[in-house]
């Protein structure tokens, strides 16, 4: 149940479709989007900085955007549309 106001990032499987994420990087753009730094995002998915790191350089370059700003945003409008 959501909060009414609030976005709800869109499912996983239509990120993954819409710009060809893995389902590892579907997660950690889930949970950028949602506020999540990447320190939390990183201890919530159980895995190191590093590695979220590699996940957000792909993220960056398969969505055209540079910036984690850029992505909550994204994930935002994509919410509201859904």
């Amino acid at each position: 149940m959501s909060i009414p106001g609030t976005a709800v990032p869109p499912p996983q499987e239509a990120l993954m479709t819409l710009y060809d994420l893995t389902p590892a990087e579907a997660k950690v753009l889930c949970l950028i989007g949602d506020g999540l730094s990447s320190g939390d995002a990183a201890q919530k998915l159980n895995i190191s900085n590093h590695t979220l790191k590699t996940h957000l350089k792909h993220i960056f370059e398969k969505t055209e955007m540079s910036r984690q700003a850029d992505l909550i945003r994204l994930v935002t409008t994509l919410s509201s549309n859904t």
